[in-house]
């Protein structure tokens, strides 16, 4: 088998052996050249992992091999034979199969998903309600929109917490992804570069902003509050879909904001 994804070339490739073959075409310029060449290889299995696949990129394989997409949502979802959703959807051609259970999650602190409820609202003084009544405090927020953050929600979020003094800035850390370009952010604020595996690292904060996707799964699994900045309307769809705290799409939306951390000790 095949897997075939967006990650930067520079990855570890331990994943590789003469069974299995994983191809990380970093979303350069060549990418449908890079994959195309996979296809004199005569693979069983060709796993993309891409979220929108073009159609010149599964071309190749169709009718010889078995073509499988994990939480595909591009123009060619109707072309593979196999597709596995692993996180919620809009999505009108259904998967074959949709479960969360093929998540990668953190170590389980607590025994439970912590639920929007829980995460904004008063709760009664259990041993799990008081964790997440003493995390209301925010005093170690996290923000992390993905590899490349297109729409710099980044510096939207960063620039509504000065403006409005929500938070404070010192109290904040910026995940920078391998696209961000060497980004800069102010004086005060704690950067982690292209983090290895940031799903351990969420339970060590007490709010986490983010967009919807792996990473907002991971950090209620890990009992920590999540509120959903959305790239797009889709996404917002998908944030409301689950029930997850969001606050807009490109603009954030002060008022929703303030409403959800109203209830901080």
């Amino acid at each position: 088998a095949i897997l075939i994804n967006d990650l930067p070339s520079r990855i570890d490739d331990s994943y590789n052996s003469d069974d299995v073959r994983m191809l990380m075409d970093g979303r350069s310029a060549k990418s449908t050249e890079i994959i195309n060449s996979a296809v004199a290889d005569d693979w069983d299995i060709c796993i993309f992992d891409k979220r929108a696949t073009r159609t010149a990129q599964i071309a190749g394989f169709s009718g010889r091999t078995c073509t499988i997409g994990i939480d595909e949502g591009g123009e060619s979802r109707n072309h593979f034979d196999y597709l596995i959703d692993v996180l919620p959807n809009l999505e009108r051609i259904e998967s074959n199969i949709c479960s969360q259970g093929f998540l990668q999650l953190p170590e389980q602190p607590r025994l439970r998903l912590l639920s929007t409820e829980e995460a904004f609202s008063p709760a009664p003084e259990s041993d799990d309600f008081r964790l997440i009544r003493e995390k209301k405090q925010f005093n170690k927020i996290l923000i992390t929109f993905g590899g490349e953050d297109s729409g710099n929600l980044t510096g939207k979020i960063i620039d509504i917490i000065e403006d409005t003094g929500i938070l404070d800035i010192s109290d904040l850390t910026v995940v920078r992804g391998p696209f961000f370009k060497n980004r800069k952010y102010r004086d005060g604020i704690k950067i982690l570069d292209s983090p290895a595996n940031l799903g351990s690292k969420l339970k060590d904060y007490d709010l986490v902003f983010t967009m919807f996707g792996l990473t907002c799964f991971e950090a209620l699994y890990s009992m920590v509050p999540v509120i959903l900045f959305n790239p797009s309307g889709y996404h917002r769809n998908l944030a409301v879909r689950a029930g997850i705290p969001e606050i807009g799409v490109n603009r954030p939306d002060i008022s929703k904001l303030e409403m959800l951390l109203a209830h901080r000790k």
